[in-house]
């Protein structure tokens, strides 16, 4: 069987082109250093740029254009954590605290983690092995990972427990 979709030939190269120069960029700035998968693609899609109504992540975009320049020499402050935090027991934690450098720009939050493949298959038995969830709180205000409403995060919700990539994006 095959499959054809129109529109998409050349998301492919583009994106293979963008990981390419994510990773020559990421090893100027890192002694050398490969990125982890995950923060290659934490940095993909983190800096990727909504195609219209503002409505990401959605179905016909994911989470938008692939934005190579965002992501190699963002607009904004960026930290970046790769790999730093093992995890050895379920319930573990890791908290930082991070502020917007300039309020007037938009807050952007990835988290994204290699999972080894699960026992199930994703519907009623787990297709994962680990669920990590991202959490932003400020004055008693809660953004969980992946809970949007036109293409900003909406606070409350619950945990999601589907997905390696987590991100609440703040205006």
């Amino acid at each position: 069987n095959r499959s054809v979709c129109s529109g998409t030939s050349m998301a492919t190269p583009h994106v293979s082109g963008s990981v390419a120069l994510i990773t020559e960029w990421w090893r100027g700035e890192n002694n050398g250093a490969d990125p982890s998968p995950a923060m290659v693609k934490a940095l993909l899609v983190n800096s990727a740029t909504d195609m219209g109504t503002a409505n990401i992540p959605n179905n016909a975009e994911g989470w938008g254009r692939v934005n190579v320049s965002q992501a190699i020499s963002p607009t904004v402050t960026t930290l970046y954590w790769d790999q730093e935090t093992t995890f050895g027991a379920s319930g573990n934690q890791w908290t930082a605290a991070a502020y917007p450098a300039d309020t007037d720009e938009p807050m952007k939050v990835s988290l994204v983690w290699t999972d080894p493949p699960g026992p199930g298959n994703g519907g009623t038995s787990a297709a994962w092995v680990n669920d990590l969830d991202l959490r932003l709180s400020k004055s008693g205000t809660t953004w969980r990972g992946n809970q949007f409403s036109n293409g900003w995060s909406a606070s409350g919700g619950t945990a999601d427990t589907k997905n390696n990539v987590e991100n609440v994006f703040l205006q």
